[in-house]
């Protein structure tokens, strides 16, 4: 039977500070996957959806750059553990759902593969998001944001 407030089991190597050595959760693991895999989707994303020829390019290389670079970035701070990344993605997430949903007609009308490649994402982000929220890995995140806070004496908090 597995103990669901081990946060000991895991997938990925262990993350630490300086005197702490905490194991990374193995469901944080797979949502750093899941959120990896998503992003390698977004510029399939936009060679499906039509729409995407429509904006200059020197408008879309940039801020595609620049969005790539900050969800890789948060992906990596969160595979480390930063509470504050986890946060922030979902704000990005939450805030970023309300008008994808609108556009979802607009997107199938378009191209059907861009559609479902979409939901695909959404999905792949809704599923990381529970995982880095749920336990073991909300304790995880919640203990390496306070031992970064007392710089690493609750690492033997049980």
């Amino acid at each position: 039977m597995e103990d669901r407030d081990t946060p000991l089991q895991s997938d990925g190597p262990p993350v630490g500070s300086h005197d702490t050595l905490v194991q990374r959760p193995k469901q944080v693991a797979r949502a750093v996957a899941l959120l990896w895999i998503s992003l390698a989707l977004a510029p399939l994303v936009l060679v499906l959806d039509k729409s995407a020829t429509q904006v200059p390019i020197s408008y879309l290389i940039p801020v595609g750059l620049a969005f790539f670079g900050l969800y890789a970035a948060l992906i990596v701070f969160i595979a480390s553990g930063h509470n504050w990344a986890r946060i922030v993605l979902l704000v990005m997430y939450l805030g970023g759902c309300w008008p994808y949903f609108s556009k979802f007609a607009d997107m199938f009308r378009r191209s059907v593969m861009g559609g479902l490649v979409s939901i695909v994402q959404l999905m792949l982000q809704a599923a990381a998001m529970y995982l880095v929220f749920a336990q073991p890995s909300s304790k995880w995140f919640r203990r390496r944001h306070r031992d970064r806070d007392d710089g690493g004496a609750a690492a033997s908090i049980p």
